[in-house]
């Protein structure tokens, strides 16, 4: 579903020259076939959204069409969430020709994501819903080509917001979009938050750094912008001591700049240099909590919290569900809270900035917190939402006890397997185990965990570098092969610590096991050298490995008649009771 929340308080664009000139070459680009990427960097309220509206609305001027989608804290969790806000709404609005144009081919790959919102019959979609095209590498190259060729019919503009909180399914198929956009009449603009290393999602970084992407970050206004929409509020009482209060007080934040200028309007009397220069960010972005608290509306505070809880972009009947208000309170309060510029859009439920939500959330303890979650959980569930939608509230509960969480859960986890993200998976059968289970269905739960976290690559499941087990006589050989290389590591080598250095007692145990190995080696070589070349195709690492051509493995190759004799008269030498004729007697030659 589209979100359009204006993120700033209106008001003209300044000194925003350079990031709209690359935005509109992109477009430009695209227009003429060959789109391009371009990634808007910045801090909480520097402007982000402004420019992502602005690129929007000089798309359409251009006569593309827009697909719009934004992340959202509690939907990164929602397996390709913010593609289906991108891609849904632009199939269904299809006639049934133009459809059968856009799922043509490959695109087909996507209908296991749009079917459930794209609505409509057809034979194509009813196929393509019974085939096993849900792994993540045929969705997103489903996505590719659907962005292809609905671009095909009209040059297309993606414009999402908040990238930095998508979930990574829908960043993959951005980042495998981008790889090929500059021979496509596709324009990408995201918006997102800085970042360090490991902060961000891979396929964000990725579209970062990409060969196609033109990064741009908005700095804070200057005092003259300051000075310019200070005076364009109060023509008459801009004095300059006034607007070089307002520049250091928002240190040219425009976001926050925006809630101090709607503070001060709201007070009735002229605004004040000396209190303006007192204020910090902090109280100005709290400045929407005082706002909220002077609306006449007793039910505006519970159905801002309520929104909060559930997230953007929610039906305003589940807000009111969880705030315990009757429809047509919580229409009224919906239309204060849009009055008093804390939401952008009432139906459905989107916050002026991500910054107002958070203030709101600050302002409701942890435990409170974590009883709306549960309530909110329960609510969805009784009204028959998605499982992933239940499992998003449940994550933020450390433990619900209630007997529907853990078929949710479960429910979730098999939905995002199914669309190919198993990183999502995991991390609610992670959840599930909190819940009260039976022995059985714990173990099955930590089976499916281990398994899931093994798709997704987590390092934490990669088997330790150590002999296997010993089950069969093969498996006996390849591990006394490892035993008696002189390079086989006897472990892996301790993780650091904290601090960047191994911790001692660790690292201690590891140089006294190479000690160890090291010694066992040099005596063993000598015992376990290979008599032959190990056979080619075996494994590397087992250079000590040798097969016969009936399958049977030998650590080393199997002794001739001759040494077996040899052996045999040295042990009755030893022994006193060979003859010395036997002893000296010619070995037999080995036969074929």
């Amino acid at each position: 579903m589209i979100r359009t929340g204006v993120h700033q308080a209106a008001g003209p664009l300044l000194e925003r020259d350079a990031e709209l000139a690359a935005i509109g070459a992109v477009l430009d680009g695209a227009r003429a076939g060959g789109g391009g990427l371009v990634v808007v960097e910045g801090a909480p309220g520097i402007g982000k959204s402004r420019l992502l509206e602005a690129a929007a609305a000089h798309a359409r001027a251009r006569g593309m069409q827009v697909l719009r989608g934004r992340g959202g804290v509690a939907e990164t969790a929602l397996p390709f969430g913010v593609a289906q806000q991108l891609f849904s709404p632009a199939v269904a609005a299809l006639d049934d020709a133009a459809l059968d144009r856009v799922l043509a081919g490959a695109a087909e790959l996507a209908v296991p994501l749009l079917a459930p919102r794209a609505g409509g019959g057809g034979g194509r979609r009813d196929r393509a819903r019974t085939g096993d095209h849900r792994a993540l590498a045929s969705l997103v190259h489903g996505l590719h080509w659907l962005a292809a060729n609905l671009a095909a019919e009209r040059p297309a503009a993606l414009v999402v917001d908040d990238a930095h909180w998508a979930d990574p399914a829908s960043l993959r198929a951005l980042a495998y979009l981008a790889e090929h956009v500059d021979e496509l009449p596709v324009a990408i603009v995201a918006g997102t938050r800085p970042g360090g290393a490991g902060e961000r999602p891979e396929p964000l970084e990725h579209l970062l750094g990409h060969r196609v992407a033109t990064v741009v970050r908005p700095g804070a206004l200057t005092p003259r912008a300051v000075a310019a929409l200070v005076r364009d509020a109060w023509p008459a009482q801009a004095s300059a001591a006034l607007c070089a209060a307002c520049a250091k007080a928002t240190g040219g934040n425009p976001f926050l700049l925006g809630e101090l200028l709607r503070t001060l309007r709201a007070e009735d009397r002229p605004p004040d240099p000396a209190r303006v220069a007192r204020l910090e960010p902090a109280s100005i972005a709290r400045a929407v909590l005082r706002r909220i608290a002077a609306l006449d509306d007793d039910g505006a505070a519970a159905l801002a919290v309520a929104a909060a809880v559930l997230g953007d972009d929610v039906r305003l009947a589940d807000a009111a569900a969880l705030a315990g208000l009757d429809p047509d309170g919580a229409a009224a309060a919906a239309a204060a809270l849009t009055g008093a510029s804390v939401l952008a859009r009432a139906e459905p439920v989107v916050f002026a900035h991500p910054l107002v939500r958070a203030a709101v959330l600050r302002e409701v303890g942890a435990d409170e917190r974590q009883g709306l979650h549960l309530r909110a959980a329960a609510l969805l569930h009784d009204a028959g939402a998605p499982a992933e939608r239940v499992a998003a509230q449940l994550a933020e509960v450390p433990r619900s006890g209630r007997p529907w969480a853990a078929d949710a859960l479960r429910a979730a986890a098999g939905q995002a397997l199914e669309r190919g993200v198993p990183e999502i998976a995991a991390r609610h059968l992670a959840r599930l185990l909190a819940e009260p289970l039976d022995d059985e269905r714990r173990a099955g739960t930590l089976l499916d965990l281990g398994r899931v976290r093994l798709m997704s690559g987590d390092p934490e499941t990669r088997p330790a570098r150590s002999a296997p087990a010993a089950t069969s006589p093969c498996a006996r050989c390849m591990a006394s092969a490892r035993r008696c290389s002189p390079s086989a590591a006897p472990a892996t080598p301790p993780r650091p610590s904290a601090t960047g250095s191994p911790r001692p007692a660790t690292a201690r145990r590891w140089r006294a096991s190479c000690a160890r190995s090291s010694s066992r080696s040099a005596s063993s070589s000598r015992r376990c050298a290979p008599r032959r070349s190990p056979t080619p195709g075996t494994s590397p690492g087992c250079a000590a490995r040798s097969t016969s051509p009936t399958g049977r493995c030998w650590r080393r190759s199997p002794p001739s008649r001759s040494s077996r004799s040899s052996r045999t008269r040295a042990r009755a030498r030893s022994r006193g009771g060979r003859s010395a004729t036997a002893s000296s007697s010619p070995p037999r030659r080995p036969t074929a």
